[in-house]
């Protein structure tokens, strides 16, 4: 607050409005200068979100994104109707979800405020999923939000084939919900969320299991523990779930946890709602890779192992052991001219298996785990073209 004060008295201004004021104006023209970059047009994307919670029908998601000069706007027009089960957004929701991604790919370094936006505007048809109406449930918005960036990349791919990502494995969150009573009687609340792979971009691998594009931490397994009954039994990098490309799409995770038996049961039954990917290959909805890159894989939740549909609540008990495969992030450009060395090292760090480095990267490894050059680039030289 001084430094605040001495600013203000030095340069002489009545109040921060003229300040904020000029800030707020650089920023737009900032905005403005890059939207003018890209060619005018409009530029559509169109999902269909496998079902959530109760749902029978996949949610259609439709985006229309025209640029005119230096302002864009996006147009959800043809999106599905609000639905049952609570996962309608707000239109300030899906405002705040789809600005955030046209921020994030044209100007991410200038700080957020009131003129980065200015340029942009979202509508979408009041009473659909993505403009409800009171009192259309919204609880678990998320579950659509988090999709609405990887959705306008998917739009603006077009325009920005080198600058858009290919799409995470951590999309939507993950998180599952844990209520019961330890064995020495104390209540428990607990949620836990785990992430995939984050997608390739045409100069990096993904990351592995980092969430997007909310900022939830992992959670230490410790902590978890010790503030439930839940004991974890794997975490691990599943290998193999990247998509493949000249950048690898980050890996997913394999999670393994239950219920304890014997003196660490739970008091009472553990009431939870068991949350997992849907975003298969084959899905309607599948982890794309881009210019050449491959999808994301890895999918999975089971529970003593039988599957079982994300989103459906259970009451465990002692004994009860829950598996979660979360898929790895998508990958960009052709695998077949990834540097093989890197093959190698992923294979080494059991990140990518042999067969895959060979199927997929068309990389061929020594008993030792060394390239064979010579095979490799014969391998590579005898892939249609």
């Amino acid at each position: 607050a001084k430094g605040v004060r001495k600013m203000i008295a030095e340069y002489r201004f009545p109040d921060l409005g003229p300040l904020a004021d000029t800030i707020c104006a650089l920023s737009s023209a900032s905005m403005r200068r890059r939207i003018r970059e890209l060619p005018d047009g409009t530029y559509g994307n169109t999902v269909l979100l496998p079902p959530l919670g109760t749902l029978k029908e996949p949610i259609r998601v439709q985006l229309a994104v025209t640029i005119a000069g230096e302002t864009i706007a996006f147009d959800y027009e043809g999106s599905s109707p609000e639905v049952a089960a609570a996962c309608n957004l707000t239109l300030p929701f899906t405002a705040s979800y789809t600005i955030y991604a046209i921020k994030v790919l044209l100007d991410p370094t200038v700080p957020n405020n009131a003129g980065c936006i200015e340029p942009i505007t979202v509508k979408a048809p009041l009473g659909s999923c993505m403009n409800c109406n009171p009192p259309a449930p919204t609880w678990g918005r998320t579950l659509i939000a988090h999709n609405l960036p990887e959705i306008v990349f998917g739009a603006l791919a077009e325009v920005l084939p080198e600058e858009v990502p290919a799409s995470a494995g951590s999309t939507p969150l993950v998180a599952m919900y844990f209520n019961g009573r330890k064995a020495d009687g104390a209540p428990f609340l607990s949620i836990v969320s785990h992430a995939g792979g984050f997608g390739a971009r045409r100069e990096a691998d993904g990351y592995g299991s980092l969430c997007f594009p909310y900022n939830t931490a992992a959670i230490p397994i410790e902590v978890t523990e010790s503030d439930t009954c839940l004991v974890y039994r794997k975490r691990e990098f599943a290998t193999d779930t990247g998509g493949p490309g000249r950048q690898r799409g980050g890996i997913g995770q394999e999670v393994v946890f239950g219920i304890p038996a014997g003196a660490h049961a739970p008091a009472a039954p553990v009431i939870s709602t068991l949350r997992g990917s849907s975003r298969a290959p084959d899905s309607t909805y599948p982890i794309q890779g881009r210019q050449g890159g491959g999808k994301g894989r890895g999918n999975g939740l089971t529970l003593n192992g039988e599957r079982v549909r994300p989103g459906a609540g259970h009451a465990l008990v002692a004994g009860d052991e829950i598996r979660l495969l979360l898929p790895g992030g998508g990958g960009f450009g052709d695998p077949f001219a990834r540097d093989a060395a890197l093959v190698a090292e992923d294979v080494r760090a059991g990140l990518v298996s042999a067969a895959a480095a060979r199927s997929e990267y068309g990389v061929v490894l020594a008993a030792d785990g060394a390239v064979d050059a010579a095979a490799t680039a014969a391998l590579r030289d005898r892939r249609p073209a």
